[in-house]
C-alpha cells in the first residue's frame, strides 16, 4: 500500500486520536512474505508481548506484529535502520501465534544502528515467523518501514559480472580457494601492490551517502588486498579503483569508501601473490558515528565520522556534499569540541579542514573559506613535510598539525554541511528514508512517515498548518495540523 492510499485508512475521530493499528495484538498480525519494505505504525498501540529475557533489548513497548513467511531458505536481515526516527526494539520468534509466549525469540535487538534495530535469522522456505516491533519506552510512538533482506551466504563470485550482492552490517564469507585473477595490470601505488591475485567479487549499493569501512582485519589469515570500484559497470584493465589497500592491519586490508547513496560499488577481495589462498569474512559497516548535529544558529549541520585518515575523512565529507569543518570563531570551536567530539562525554581528536598540503606552512581551509580564526596549540603548527593536517583536541579546544594517518592516535572526522533546505510546503517534512524533519523539496512516503512520527509525540515542528491554523502554527498540535498535512500531501504541494 503506498503512502497516499495509506492515509485514507487512518481517521481522526476527534483531536489527535488515532485508532489502534490493525496488527496491534499478537492474535491479529499483518501477513507479509519475502523480502521488501513493510510499513508499520505504533501510534496508539498497546503492549501485549512479554519481556525479552536474555536479550539486551529488555522490553518492546507499544508493539505491533507481523507474520512473515520465508519465500526461500537462507539467512535474512530484519531491520528498522534508516527507515524511522522511532527508538525501536525488534524481535523475531520461531513461529506465528501468541502461544502464551512460551516461545523465546530467535533474535532480538535494541540500538544496533543508532536508536533503531537489526536482527538476523536463518529461515526455511514456506515457514512463518513472528516479527514484533515496539519502542524503547512506554511514551514513544511512531511509524516507519520494516526492511527484510536476504543475505547471500555465497563466498563471492570469481568474475565481476556475477558479483555477489551484499548489505552492510553482517560478516560476509569469502573464499580464495578456487578463484582466478580476473583483471590484469597494476593498481595505484597507494595500494602498496602491483596486482590482486585470485580475486572474488561482491557488489555493495549503499542506501545513503557517507563513509563505509570495508575490511578483512582479524577476519582471515590470508594476506589480502582490497580494491573497490564505482559502478554501474564492472571495471576493465586500466580502470583505477575508488579506494584500495594492502596491509593496513597486519597482512589484512581495510578501506574507507566515500560512497554516494544508490551507486553500486564492486568490492574486489584477493591475495598479495599468486600463491595466496584462504578464506575468511569481509565486513562492510557505516563509518558514521553521529549526526546531523545542528549549529546553535541552525545555519550548519555537523557529522562525526569514525577514526580514519585526514584524506579519507576529506573524501567522505565531499561525498556527503560537505567539507571538513572550517572553524570561524571561538564559539564554533567550543561547540564542535563539546557537542560533536564530546557528544558522549568522551574526549576525542577530530580532523578539521585546515591544512598546508598544497604549500608548506600556508594553512588554509579545504572548503576555500578565508582563515579568520585559529586556535593553535603553543608550538603549532609545525613546519613539516608530513604534518600537514589540522586536528581539534576536545579536551583543550586547541589545534595541532598531524600526519595524514597517525600510527597510534584515533582521529575522527568532523564534517560540515550547510543548513537543511527551507520549504514553505507543510507536507515536505522529511528529506530521505525518514531521516527526520529535513525538507528536501519533494513530497513522498518518507514525508508521511516523518510527519506521523512527529505528530504522534506532539513535536512542535509539525505545528505549521497554514490553511487551518494561523501561518506558522498556533502552538497546539491537533487535528487541524493533521488535516493541513493531508491536504498538502494529497496534491504534492
Amino acid at each position: 500500500m503506498n503512502a497516499r492510499l495509506l492515509f485514507t485508512a487512518m481517521l481522526l475521530p476527534c483531536g489527535s486520536a488515532f485508532a489502534q493499528p490493525a496488527n496491534n495484538f499478537c492474535d491479529s498480525p499483518a501477513a507479509v512474505s519475502g523480502t521488501g519494505s513493510f510499513f508499520f505504525s505504533t501510534i496508539n498501540a498497546s503492549t501485549d508481548g512479554p519481556p525479552l529475557s536474555g536479550f539486551a533489548a529488555g522490553m518492546a513497548f507499544n508493539d505491533v506484529w507481523f507474520c512473515w513467511t520465508a519465500a526461500a531458505t537462507g539467512r535474512f536481515v530484519f531491520s528498522t535502520c534508516g527507515t524511522t526516527t522511532l527508538d525501536t526494539v525488534l524481535a523475531v520468534y520461531p513461529q506465528c501465534g501468541c502461544l502464551s509466549f512460551s516461545q523465546s525469540p530467535l533474535a532480538a535487538n535494541d540500538d544496533a544502528c543508532g536508536t533503531q534495530s537489526r536482527v538476523e535469522i536463518d529461515a526455511v522456505a514456506g515457514s512463518s515467523y513472528f516479527v514484533r516491533i515496539g519502542s524503547y519506552a512506554t511514551t514513544q510512538f511512531g511509524a516507519g518501514n520494516l526492511s527484510v533482506q536476504a543475505i547471500n551466504p555465497g563466498t563471492g563470485t570469481d568474475v565481476c559480472s556475477g558479483a555477489t550482492p551484499v548489505v552492510a552490517g553482517s560478516p560476509i564469507p569469502f573464499s580464495l580457494a578456487a578463484s582466478t585473477s580476473e583483471i590484469a595490470g597494476t593498481l595505484p601505488i597507494s595500494c602498496g601492490l602491483g596486482n590482486v591475485y585470485n580475486d572474488v567479487w561482491f557488489v555493495f549499493t549503499p542506501p545513503a551517502s557517507g563513509p563505509y569501512r570495508i575490511a578483512t582485519c582479524n577476519q582471515t589469515t590470508a594476506d589480502t588486498v582490497l580494491a573497490v570500484y564505482a559502478g554501474p559497470l564492472c571495471p576493465t584493465a586500466g580502470i583505477a579503483p575508488v579506494v584500495c589497500d594492502d596491509d593496513s592491519c597486519g597482512s589484512q586490508s581495510s578501506v574507507v569508501l566515500p560512497a554516494i547513496g544508490g551507486t553500486p560499488y564492486f568490492v574486489r577481495v584477493g591475495g598479495y601473490s599468486a600463491s595466496t589462498r584462504g578464506s575468511g569474512t569481509l565486513s562492510v559497516d557505516s563509518a558514521l558515528v553521529l549526526g546531523p548535529v545542528a549549529s546553535p544558529d541552525g545555519s550548519r549541520q555537523y557529522f562525526l565520522l569514525d577514526s580514519m585518515s585526514w584524506m579519507q575523512a576529506n573524501a567522505s565529507a565531499i561525498a556527503m556534499g560537505g567539507t571538513l569543518a572550517a572553524i570561524g570563531s571561538v564559539e564554533e570551536n567550543g561547540f564542535l569540541a563539546d557537542a560533536v567530539l564530546r557528544f558522549d562525554s568522551q574526549d576525542r581528536l577530530g580532523w578539521i579542514g585546515i591544512n598546508d598540503a598544497s604549500a608548506a606552512n600556508a594553512f588554509g581551509w579545504s572548503s576555500g573559506e578565508a582563515v579568520s580564526y585559529t586556535n593553535w596549540l603553543s608550538g603549532q603548527p609545525r613546519v613539516s613535510a608530513s604534518e600537514n593536517y589540522g586536528v581539534l583536541d576536545s579536551a583543550s579546544g586547541a589545534w595541532s598539525s598531524r600526519v595524514n594517518q597517525p600510527a597510534s592516535d584515533r582521529i575522527y572526522g568532523i564534517v560540515e554541511l550547510g543548513a537543511p533546505v527551507v520549504t514553505t510546503c507543510v507536507a515536505d517534512v522529511s528529506g530521505g528514508p525518514d531521516v527526520g524533519l529535513s525538507p528536501d523539496g519533494t513530497v513522498d512516503g518518507a514525508d508521511f512517515i516523518g510527519f506521523i512520527n512527529s505528530f504522534g509525540i506532539g513535536d512542535a515542528s509539525v505545528d505549521n498548518s497554514a490553511d487551518v491554523d494561523p501561518p506558522g502554527g498556533d502552538g497546539t498540535i491537533d487535528g487541524s495540523d493533521f488535516i493541513a498535512f493531508i491536504n498538502a500531501f494529497a496534491v504534492g504541494c
